[in-house]
């Protein structure tokens, strides 16, 4: 399985460290930054359902603090 990287200095470590990869990559092209959903592409049945998830795991969480 492959690990995940979250910043550039891991990017660059990456690439230092296999060069056939350094030549086709930059470090600048990689974005860190969460995506923005748009609205427009997602369907309001998907939309129902992760509101009434994350209701659930409130109440969840609440109930377990108690």
């Amino acid at each position: 399985m492959c690990k995940a990287h979250t910043g550039g200095a891991e990017v660059d470590k990456f690439l230092e460290e296999i060069p056939q990869y350094n030549n086709r990559l930059l470090v600048e092209r990689f974005s860190f930054a969460t995506p923005m959903i748009v609205e427009d592409t997602v369907s309001h049945s998907s939309a129902g359902k992760a509101g009434k998830a994350k209701m659930k795991d409130k109440m969840k969480a609440s109930s377990n603090n108690n």
